[in-house]
């Protein structure tokens, strides 16, 4: 998903929790994927951050990083009020059929292993 807030950010993640289906949600959790930020005048966008190409490089991606850090250290909270737009992300459509049910059994087990904040 493409989260914009009001200060021009953008992330694209995947959103964890809550459900959006609830009704009342005051933050969206989401692990970022990229990060960057909106031009003001055109919206086009910059990214500056790779999370995703950290997360592998760093090995904490496959299970190969032994240090104490993890991909649930990199859940992002956005407040609900700062947010100015969220959209799903069209990266999903240019994959291949293997690769999106690959990505889908990731973002699964992904899911399952970073519950919500309580």
């Amino acid at each position: 998903m493409i989260v914009t807030l009001a200060s021009r950010k953008f992330y694209v993640g995947i959103v964890n929790c809550p459900e959006l289906e609830q009704g009342k949600v005051d933050y969206l959790q989401l692990l970022p994927l990229l990060s960057g930020y909106r031009d003001k005048d055109t919206l086009t966008i910059t990214v500056t951050t790779n999370y995703k190409r950290h997360y592998i490089e760093s090995g904490i991606v496959g299970g190969i990083s032994e240090g104490p850090v993890s991909l649930e250290d990199f859940r992002t909270l956005l407040p609900k009020d700062k947010i100015e737009g969220m959209s799903f992300s069209i990266f999903i459509l240019t994959l291949s059929l293997k690769q999106k049910k690959k990505m889908i059994v990731q973002v699964l087990l992904r899911l399952l292993l970073l519950p919500c904040l309580t």
